[in-house]
């Protein structure tokens, strides 16, 4: 994403804007660089995740359908984890929402 933002787009923008962020794209042993850092934007990021982390939680079938097609690292953390991960999201957008009266508190 942050490769196809421009200086100029983030200029033009008006409104508030929250970037919620991953430490890494994919889990790797080695993070991967995003760009989302150059990106003159608030951010919020979200500490220990993922890209895909922020996804629907995995049904049970998930993993050996998506260990077929070599990716499986979409469904590596617990449900539980996931669940949390989808909370905090929530928790930053209404605090947001909320920050920029945008909802009432």
């Amino acid at each position: 994403m942050a490769y196809v933002i421009t200086p100029q787009s983030v200029a033009s923008i008006h409104l508030p804007v929250l970037l919620i962020t991953a430490d890494d794209y994919i889990r790797t042993p080695k993070p991967l660089d995003s760009g989302v850092e150059t990106l003159h934007l608030p951010q919020q990021r979200l500490p220990h995740t993922a890209h895909f982390d922020v996804l629907p939680l995995c049904q049970p079938q998930a993993a050996a359908v998506l260990a077929e097609e070599g990716e499986e690292f979409l469904c590596e953390i617990p449900p539980a984890e996931r669940a949390a991960i989808h909370q905090l999201v929530v928790n930053k957008v209404i605090a947001f929402l909320r920050q920029n009266r945008i909802i009432a508190e």
